[in-house]
């Protein structure tokens, strides 16, 4: 039996290099980033494009395109494209 060591969401943000940086943090483990395929990428395009024509027009929140955001203890995400409330602290979303 194989043990795994687990990786906090501290040592995760510590530990940021170029080698490193293609990682997510998912319930303590690391996991690569794939780089999406073209199709992929111009879906991203559109909702990026499509986003901020509605929020100039309505300011009701932002939206950023691939950061690092705490969804959880021991989990970071980073998305295509996440979006925040205007209501809600940058600082509790995005690491």
């Amino acid at each position: 039996m194989t043990t795994r060591t687990l990786m906090t969401v501290e040592q995760f943000a510590q530990m940021h290099t170029a080698e490193t940086e293609d990682y997510e943090l998912v319930e303590g483990e690391l996991i690569p980033l794939w780089s999406g395929t073209p199709k992929h990428c111009l879906v991203r395009d559109l909702v990026a494009n499509l986003l901020w024509t509605y929020l100039r027009a309505n300011p009701v929140g932002r939206s950023i395109a691939e950061v690092d955001c705490r969804i959880a203890d021991g989990t970071v995400r980073r998305p295509r494209r996440s979006c925040a409330h205007a209501g809600n602290s940058p600082k509790r979303l995005f690491s």
